[in-house]
């Protein structure tokens, strides 16, 4: 399904200020500065000048490689929730946009939280509000507050998720059971010792900016 060209343009607006507030945080940070991309994509990044943050190095973990990167990019093939490849210190940074909600259970999304807390001395995560009123995926109201196998059910005959009908039904299935919103409690137990921000539209919190170590705060 091809997004109307002003949703994607709503995107790139989000993550450009998005992009500013980490510019923002990063200041103060002696460079070079090394940042751990859970779930990141080459493409979030092109549309930012990503030069305005300095020396930065920056490791693209997802479930897929990633090819034909700038020499201050790399990809690395992995889980969200179990990164034991690294150890505490190996990133100044570790940020992570929309990607918690996107794991599976509790339980899963409690481990990928571990991990970014083990691994990045500071961290930034963004992740959707699970009681804003339209669904940040299909981008159809109060869709994300049906039962799962109805969910299921529409996202296998009707062309309305990020990746157009999902088939056979099983494909539907597993990908509605892994997605899991999140609310402000559920990021206060996730990450107690953070600073959890609102990011608000129409008066609605839309979404929540979760940071941590940063000399700057941002509200």
């Amino acid at each position: 399904m091809r997004k109307p060209a002003y949703i994607k343009q709503a995107e790139i607006n989000a993550r450009r200020k998005r992009f500013k507030v980490l510019a923002v945080l990063l200041r103060g940070i002696q460079p070079p500065i090394r940042v751990l991309d859970v779930g990141g994509t080459i493409d979030f990044w092109r549309v930012i000048d990503y030069a305005q943050f300095g020396e930065i190095c920056v490791t693209l973990l997802n479930l897929f490689p990633q090819h034909n990167l700038p020499p201050n990019f790399c990809s690395r093939v992995g889980n969200a929730c179990s990164m034991e490849s690294y150890v505490p210190g190996d990133f100044d940074v570790v940020i992570s946009n929309s990607v918690i909600g996107l794991v599976g259970s509790f339980e899963e999304q409690k481990r990928m939280a571990a991990e970014i807390r083990r691994i990045g001395q500071r961290y930034l995560v963004n992740t959707p509000n699970r009681y804003f009123p339209c669904d940040w995926l299909t981008l159809i109201p109060l869709f994300h507050f049906l039962p799962l196998r109805c969910r299921a059910f529409l996202l296998h005959y009707l062309p309305i998720s990020p990746f157009g009908r999902l088939k056979p039904y099983s494909r539907a299935l597993e990908w509605t059971a892994r997605v899991r919103d999140l609310t402000y409690r559920d990021l206060r137990t996730l990450f107690p010792e953070a600073t959890i921000a609102k990011e608000k539209v129409l008066g609605f919190t839309k979404s929540f900016r979760v940071s941590y170590g940063f000399s700057v705060t941002m509200t």
